[in-house]
Formats: C-alpha cells, sequence, structure tokens
C-alpha cells in the first residue's frame, strides 16, 4: 500500500511540473525530424510499453525462459511453504499468512483457501471446487488443505490429503515435514519410518534430528514379534544408537522374547561390559540352563568391577545355591541383606535359612519384624 502511495504522489508531481513547464521533445533520425510535447511523449512511451506487453503475452515466453521462470517461482513457494509449516509448528500461521513476503510470493488463491480453513468459513465442497479449479496447483492446495485439518485436529484426513500432495510433490521439503508431523501426533511409527527413510534426502536435517531417534526405538517396539524385520530395522540404526543403553535393552528384551538364549545371554555379556545396568543381571539371571560354573565365573567377574552391588550379591547367591555350593550361597544371601536393609532380601535370606540352616532363624527374626513394624 505504501508504494503505491508513493508512486501516486510521484505522478502528481510530475504532471504538475508539466502542467508548468510543458517542454520540447525533437527526435533526429536521419532525414526525419519529430517535434512534440514531453506530456505527449511521455504518453506515446507508456502506450508503446503497454503494447509490447501484451504482444509478449500473446507470442508467450520460450519455453526455456518460461520453465526456468516456473523453477524460480517453484524455489520461492517451496520456500515460503517449509518456513510455512515451520510457523505452523508454532501457533503462529495466521501471522505468517498476513506477513509481506506471504503476500508477494504465496499464490493468492491458496492464501484466500488458508485463511478461510483456518477461520471455518471453507467446506469439504468447497475445498474440492477450489482444487478442481486449479488443477495446475493441486499438490501444493492439498498441502494447504491438509494444514486446514492438522489445525483443527483432523489428523487422518490431514494425512489423506498430505500423502495426496506428496504424490504430486515428491521433493518437497514442507509437505514431507508437516505429513511427519502428522504421522508423530498420531503414533504411526511404521509409516513415519518409511517416510523418513524413503524421503530422508529432501527432509531438512533438524526435523529428522528431532524425530530419528524416537522413531526408531518406537518402531522397534512394535516387531518384537517379527524378528526377521526387527533384525533388519537392528541393521540400518546408526553404530551410536546401538550402543545406548535403552536400545540395547529393547535388543536383550527381544532377544529373550523370542527364547533365543544362547544369543541373549551373549549379548547380556557383551552390554555389561560396555555399560552397567542392573537390570540386566536379573534378566541374565532368568535364562534357563545356564551352565552353573560359568554363570558364577561370569558374575565374580563383575563383583570385582561392582563389589557393592546388591543386584550381583544376590546373583551370586542364587547361583552358588544352582551348583549346590549352600554355604556360598549364604555368604552372598547374608551380605545382600545386610547391605541393603531390604525386607525383600530379608525374607530370602529367612527362607534360606529354613531349608538348609534353620539354627540361625531365631537370631534372623527379629530383624525382619523390626523392618514390618
Amino acid at each position: 500500500m505504501f508504494r503505491y502511495i508513493i508512486f501516486l504522489v510521484i505522478v502528481v508531481s510530475t504532471s504538475a511540473w508539466l502542467w508548468v513547464n510543458p517542454g520540447i521533445v525533437e527526435i533526429h533520425v536521419a532525414n526525419l525530424s519529430v517535434v512534440m510535447q514531453l506530456g505527449t511523449f511521455i504518453v506515446l512511451l507508456i502506450a508503446s510499453l503497454v503494447l509490447v506487453k501484451l504482444v509478449w503475452q500473446i507470442l508467450k515466453l520460450p519455453s526455456w525462459l518460461r520453465q526456468k521462470r516456473t523453477l524460480r517461482q517453484d524455489k520461492k513457494t517451496n520456500q515460503l511453504m517449509k518456513k510455512l509449516c515451520i510457523q505452523m509448528s508454532q501457533g503462529q500461521i495466521i501471522k505468517v499468512s498476513q506477513t509481506k513476503r506471504t503476500l508477494e510470493n504465496l499464490p493468492i488463491h491458496l492464501l484466500v483457501l488458508l485463511a478461510k480453513v483456518l477461520n471455518d468459513q471453507l467446506t469439504s465442497k468447497q475445498i474440492s471446487e477450489s482444487i478442481l479449479a486449479h488443477e495446475d496447483a493441486e499438490g501444493l492446495i492439498r498441502w494447504i488443505e491438509g494444514l486446514g485439518y492438522l489445525y483443527h485436529g483432523e489428523g487422518v484426513k490431514a494425512q489423506e490429503v498430505l500423502r495426496i500432495a506428496l504424490s504430486k510433490y515428491p521433493k518437497h521439503s514442507g509437505i514431507i515435514t508437516v505429513l511427519a508431523h502428522s504421522y508423530f501426533q498420531d503414533a504411526q511409527w511404521a509409516l513415519l519410518y518409511d517416510l523418513i527413510n524413503q524421503y530422508k534426502r529432501y527432509m531438512p536435517n533438524d526435523v529428522i534430528a528431532l524425530y530419528q531417534d524416537e522413531v526408531n526405538y518406537e518402531y522397534l517396539l512394535t516387531l518384537m514379534n517379527q524378528p526377521e524385520t526387527f533384525d533388519q530395522v537392528w541393521r540400518k540404526l546408526p553404530k551410536e544408537a546401538k550402543h545406548s543403553i535403552h536400545y540395547m535393552d529393547l535388543k536383550i528384551e527381544h532377544l529373550l522374547n523370542q527364547k533365543s538364549y544362547k544369543q541373549a545371554k551373549t549379548y547380556i555379556e557383551r552390554c555389561l561390559d560396555e555399560h552397567w545396568y542392573d537390570d540386566w543381571v536379573n534378566q541374565y539371571m532368568s535364562i534357563p540352563d545356564l551352565d552353573s560354573k560359568k554363570c558364577i565365573k561370569q558374575l565374580l567377574f563383575w563383583f570385582k568391577k561392582e563389589p557393592k552391588n546388591t543386584i550381583l550379591t544376590n546373583a551370586l547367591a542364587k547361583a552358588h545355591m544352582n551348583a549346590n555350593m549352600l554355604e556360598r550361597a549364604g555368604t552372598y544371601f547374608e551380605a545382600t541383606f545386610s547391605q541393603s536393609g531390604d525386607i525383600s532380601d530379608g525374607l530370602a535370606l529367612l527362607a534360606f535359612y529354613q531349608d538348609n540352616q534353620p539354627e540361625k532363624v531365631a537370631q534372623l527374626i527379629p530383624k525382619i519384624s523390626r523392618l514390618v513394624d
């Protein structure tokens, strides 16, 4: 608006000046001479420019130049759409739609459609009519339509139209980002995993960093009963992810669920050498048919690193019981209760005394009773 006011002021000022100082323009070409007033010359110049523009439109642009201009416009639109998507996630979509940059670069029919969607002034039928009226921009219109559905919490409808938009513009980072956001909101881990891996090269790095780790983890959780697919996804994980505690824990749980006990035993041993996690010791002891002597040897190796760990002393007590080494088992049961002071460890020691050393039961009962009180 400000530009038009300045232009109007310039035109009025120029007109007033020409009225007072009409001036003369002389044009000499070979033996031909033309003399006219300056005002007349300006009018003819403007008319010539308008005529040239009309002829240009009639003849159209050369195909290579038209294509170049289209690519340039698409690039600007894509940049704007990406910015619009980011702002949308911050709840500022209306503010962005009113900015000067948006008004200059965003096709007006898309801007109007967006505004109407956000203000609840557009029905599904009207959206369809808008799409039919602008078939060349269907992908972008579908994207705006999807943004509107997301804005109103209709994730399923949003995903339907965003997938259509993506089929029209498969390299459009903004469409991919919004669709990823919708999948994430609805915990559609399998779809989001496939989307990231298929369109990773077109997705902004910050978006990948935002979703990648959680998507991989949650998707693996859904594959706990599908060993082949689980292994395929696991092999594609980044190296640092495979060595993180929460992914290692997931892998152990998967192996145990699949009753791959030999693999689970080896993997837990490797994991505990890399990271210490008490639950893995309990999972290790839950593996059936462990060789008692090898088990004790492995537990003692860990015990040197974690000498005050009650989970380990309790595991050593059970391992020695399984090996029928009752005296050593009692020593570790006593050490566990002494260090933890926990009633569950006290009851485990009491059960051991009742079965193997009944003469010590009377001495232990008062200590357990105090914990109950």
